[in-house]
């Protein structure tokens, strides 16, 4: 096997780490069970196919959304993108000159459905996103309703309650949710990359005989046991699937969108998006005893060790950016449930000497203002109820953020 190759015992981790995302419930358990078992080669109606991406293509129409449509802000004429292409060019509208941008989309949230029901594949034929022309199609009983001519806000400090299409001499005014089946649509203004939110595990693997231990100036952390500062770490990020639903909804409210479809050869197979590299990083050992007396005096359960596993996690993550420089996407993050260890590290094939420069490699210890950042991570100036953007929230996180409680850290004693 190739240097360049993800290690056996690599794969290994990532199906542990899918199956307790699961528990997590950062996807269905049952998806996340059949994923780690295809990977594991123990489940033959399912293959599991990681792929790294190559050229990446956008489609303004396809199973899963219709972004045909473009508006005018002056004038309020409709124009579809696809069979015009030349507006996506210079964005202005033939008629008036007004700027263009995208008109309102419907785009499918869960709220008030049931966990079970809340993952889609592409070979459903269910739509995340719906246009005008979808809509109105759909809504309107005049068999022969068409695109509307314009689209018209009566107040724009209330651009979804006041939204109205207009037909020649009549105003629809639509329905801000409406039901698909078991899903539901939320009304959105415009398209925007928030309207999906991608899931990443990473696994991560690295050699003791490559990582030196790491201390601090003021006494170690309660509930970490050792800290390593590793030169050549294995890290394998895998995006198992992205959520859906409206920009400003939460991923509990989201729909699952897998990318799972029949293979030709019988069975079924998921395509799953992955980047591995070999990077510098810190690997930090948790103490399971002290972490799980914490999580029992917060009504936390021996189970929900993830839980403070992430937050410990987030406490060496949040601040990398601020005290090196660098961008928050130049770090990640990763756990392993089973060795209750987790990994900061720089995000880039190498290293980019961000994990290097919060170590003290001559004295063995982690730089002063870098441990001072870690101790201080849980205090947070909202004095929010767990985790929040001004405390533990950070962009390097690749679970959204998912399930922090700054509370361990503070009953830890840091």
């Amino acid at each position: 096997m190739s240097s360049y190759a993800p290690s056996q015992r690599l794969i290994e981790r990532l199906a542990e780490e899918i199956r307790v995302a699961g528990q997590q419930h950062l996807m269905l358990p049952n998806d996340a069970e059949m994923i780690a078992r295809a990977l594991l080669g123990h489940d033959r109606t399912l293959r599991a196919e990681l792929l790294i991406p190559t050229q990446v293509v956008a489609n303004v129409k396809t199973r899963l959304a219709d972004l045909e449509y473009v508006r005018c802000v002056r004038c309020g004429q409709v124009y579809n993108a696809k069979t015009q292409p030349s507006l996506l060019k210079n964005s202005k509208c033939p008629k008036c000159g007004g700027s263009l941008v995208a008109v309102p989309l419907w785009v499918i949230t869960a709220r008030s459905v049931k966990p079970a029901n809340r993952r889609i594949t592409p070979n459903q034929g269910i739509e995340l996103t719906v246009s005008i022309e979808t809509y109105t199609k759909t809504h309107i009983r005049n068999r022969n309703a068409v695109v509307p001519k314009q689209i018209h806000i009566g107040d724009r400090s209330r651009p979804i309650a006041t939204l109205e299409f207009i037909y020649g001499f009549e105003s629809h005014n639509p329905a801000p949710v409406h039901k698909h089946k078991v899903f539901k649509y939320m009304l959105a203004l415009m398209p925007s990359e928030s309207i999906t939110k991608p899931v990443t595990i990473t696994a991560f693997a690295y050699n003791d005989s490559t990582c030196v231990e790491v201390n601090t100036t003021t006494g170690f952390f309660s509930g970490v046991s050792k800290v390593l500062y590793c030169k050549n770490m294995e890290i394998l990020q895998a995006t198992l699937l992205h959520k859906a639903g409206h920009q400003r909804s939460s991923s509990r409210s989201r729909v699952a969108v897998l990318d799972m479809s029949q293979s030709q050869l019988g069975g079924a197979v998921v395509r799953i998006p992955v980047r591995y590299i070999q990077t510098q990083g810190l690997v930090v050992k948790v103490d399971e005893n002290s972490v799980k007396n914490v999580l029992k005096e917060l009504d936390y359960s021996d189970d929900d060790v993830w839980i403070a596993l992430h937050t410990i996690s987030h406490a060496f993550l949040v601040s990398l950016p601020q005290i090196t420089g660098l961008e928050g996407a130049d770090f990640g993050e990763a756990i392993s449930t089973s060795t209750k260890e987790i990994a900061v590290y720089d995000n880039s094939f190498g290293g980019l000497g961000g994990i290097e420069g919060i170590v003290d490699t001559s004295g063995g210890v982690l730089t002063p203002n870098y441990e001072w950042s870690v101790r201080e991570s849980y205090k947070c100036p909202l004095a929010c109820t767990k985790a929040c953007k001004a405390c533990l929230f950070t962009d390097s996180c690749f679970m959204l953020n998912w399930r922090l409680d700054r509370r361990i850290l503070e009953r830890l004693g840091w």
